[in-house]
């Protein structure tokens, strides 16, 4: 079985998360790819509207993995995948502030702006690209990495360099991996392998859960 190795903040999170609904096992959902998924993770309605008290933990989470993997030198700029991927941006952001962490962000619209100043007609990012700073995509959760692709595309014809991808959850399917391959760094807080093995442990799933997790993940992997 998979083993983890989560800080008593991140077990305490993790335990929130299955409370709360946020982490899903045992009931088939479909996922956006029309596969049905025993385990189903949902950061948008359940995280924002339901439970935002857990949103400044997120973003700590996300702040703290960022700064793990790149140091303090260099000013960070994540920009949430639209639209689930805002409010974490602006968590993400916001917690780096409160704990001095050299995090900033920016916004990608889904549609070009038309009114106001002349610069940023017709562009879908707020802001211009400056080479004192290193660019980051942050998500909820990765399967296929078909959102993260598009993104990518977006901020690069306006002139962006994405280098790294930051997911909450990988569903460790094979979306992180081609990320990598292409020339991406590609980093989760979390594996949803390891949150199965943690919540086996912790009498929140079944073993046959687990195993049904564990098949899943295996039978369906993304190129």
């Amino acid at each position: 079985m998979t083993r983890y190795n989560f800080s008593p903040e991140d077990k305490e999170l993790l335990r929130a998360k299955r409370k709360a609904g946020i982490i899903r096992v045992g009931e088939l959902t479909q996922l956006k790819d029309k596969s049905w998924s025993p385990i189903y993770v949902d950061m948008r309605d359940r995280l924002t509207d339901d439970h935002p008290e857990l949103l400044p933990l997120v973003g700590k989470a996300f702040a703290r993995k960022i700064i793990e993997v790149t140091g303090k030198e260099i000013q960070q700029v994540v920009i949430g995948v639209p639209d689930a991927a805002h409010p974490l941006a602006a968590a993400t952001v916001t917690m780096a502030a409160l704990e001095g962490l050299p995090i900033s962000c920016l916004v990608q619209r889904k549609a070009p702006k038309t009114h106001g100043v002349s610069e940023q007609k017709e562009r879908l990012v707020i802001g211009k690209p400056k080479p004192d700073r290193e660019y980051n995509l942050i998500d909820d959760v990765i399967t296929t990495s078909a959102s993260k692709r598009e993104s990518i595309a977006v901020f690069e014809r306006e002139g962006f360099k994405i280098k790294r991808v930051f997911v909450f959850f990988d569903r460790q399917q094979g979306g992180g991996d081609s990320l990598i391959r292409d020339g991406y760094e590609f980093h989760a807080v979390y594996k949803l392998l390891e949150v199965g093995a943690f919540f086996l442990d912790e009498g929140l799933i079944t073993p046959q859960q687990y195993d049904e997790v564990e098949k899943f993940i295996q039978a369906h992997q993304v190129e």
